[in-house]
């Protein structure tokens, strides 16, 4: 995947009229959440493109333990509203613990989560923003094609953790599950974020060590809410390995569980 500005048109989808991939978007209304681990082939290409693109909003990036040089790369941005939460101290590791410590230290009305490997096209921000910032308190990026090559557990897991989770959701009293429900690129009010968690931050409501926490969240909110989506094209890896793994399934099914 390649972030130059000839080649950004690669990641359009549907794109709305009135978007550009060449334009810069004034968001200091905004905050950036990027869990990270072991992204130094990946994240500085993703800072690179949110620094130019997105101005003045706040990249928070909350790695939980790198070993590979990622967060000497995010030091390097320090100077460009780039702040690097490391959390290689921490009790609890995981995805969704990394990303709910971050959006608790977030001060603007919004935040947007997305990977920091390059799989999610940054160039969707801008849709993100524009829904928020027109009343939506939640926003799903959806994936409606996948780039990589996934093996055939992968798929498994995706299909049955999806239809398992949409499933407990439809059984808590949820409604309209046409989104994509374990998707890692996702937008959210500030003060929905807060409101939906308060009190609710401990194991019974959300499995910190998992690595699904829009399903977590989701859980959380109240029946009938409405949610809206932002489509994209799932990109091939810049580097690294993918992150789900059995263990991840596992932990994914504690969560509907609970």
């Amino acid at each position: 995947m390649v972030f130059g500005m000839r080649r950004l048109s690669i990641f359009l989808v549907a794109r709305k009229a009135g978007d550009s991939p060449s334009s810069v978007l004034c968001c200091p209304d905004l905050s950036l959440i990027l869990p990270s681990l072991n992204e130094a082939n990946s994240i500085g290409a993703v800072l690179d493109y949110l620094a130019a693109h997105c101005a003045g909003a706040r990249i928070l990036v909350a790695d939980d333990g790198s070993t590979d040089g990622t967060q000497d790369i995010v030091r390097r941005y320090a100077d460009r509203h780039v702040v690097l939460l490391d959390r290689s101290g921490e009790i609890e590791h995981g995805l969704t613990a990394s990303v709910l410590a971050a959006a608790r230290r977030v001060e603007t009305p919004f935040f947007v989560v997305m990977d920091a490997d390059g799989q999610h096209p940054p160039e969707k921000v801008g849709e993100f923003v524009r829904l928020l910032r027109g009343g939506a308190r939640v926003v799903v990026g959806s994936r409606i094609r996948v780039e990589e090559h996934w093996p055939w557990p992968r798929k498994m897991l995706s299909y049955a953790g999806t239809a398992l989770g949409k499933t407990t959701l439809l059984a808590r009293g949820k409604q309209s599950l046409s989104y994509d429900l374990l998707s890692g690129f996702f937008g959210l009010s500030t003060e929905f974020f807060r409101d939906i968690t308060r009190g609710r931050e401990d194991a019974r409501h959300i499995r910190g060590r998992g690595y699904k926490v829009l399903f977590d969240l989701l859980k959380l909110m109240p029946d009938g809410q409405e949610i809206e989506e932002v489509y994209y094209r799932f990109e091939t890896r810049r580097g690294g390995r993918s992150k789900m793994t059995w263990t991840v399934g596992l932990e994914y099914l504690k969560a509907v569980m609970r």
